[in-house]
């Protein structure tokens, strides 16, 4: 009984000392807002479902080293309102597909891959604002 007591107040214990803090100072956070205008017949839980179970996996796929979350306003002025937040370990690993003048080539292919996930988010919803900034956590 001791020493199953014992293992499970070290594994409680070896849960809390071993975890990573979500961020961390160097990572780049991609904000980004694009409300979508849904085409006729599509709900916003079908786009939703859409970005979360398609579009977000085949971006972080492309993208090597992104973790993305589809964001909804609560409070402020994006109210329900629509975003992502993409984040990067780092600056260098944003800029292998993206430079101050566009994508680069190895972003070309990634999004040359992402092509059919965005035709078919076109076929849910355009887009009528695209809004964004990168933040270095300091």
């Amino acid at each position: 009984m001791k020493k199953t007591l014992f293992v499970l107040v070290l594994i409680i214990v070896s849960s809390f000392t071993y975890g990573q803090p979500l961020l961390t100072k160097g990572m780049l956070l991609g904000l980004h807002y694009s409300q979508p205008v849904l085409n006729p017949g599509i709900s916003m839980d079908q786009y939703q479902d859409f970005v979360k179970t398609k579009m977000i996996p085949a971006y972080e796929k492309n993208f090597k080293g992104s973790k993305v979350y589809l964001l909804k306003g609560k409070r402020g002025d994006f109210t329900d309102k629509y975003g992502m937040l993409i984040v990067f370990p780092s600056e260098a690993a944003r800029d292998k597909y993206w430079n101050a003048d566009g994508l680069t080539e190895l972003g070309e292919s990634a999004m040359k891959k992402m092509q059919p996930i965005q035709d078919e988010a076109d076929k849910l919803a355009k887009s009528d604002t695209d809004l964004f900034t990168d933040w270095i956590i300091q």
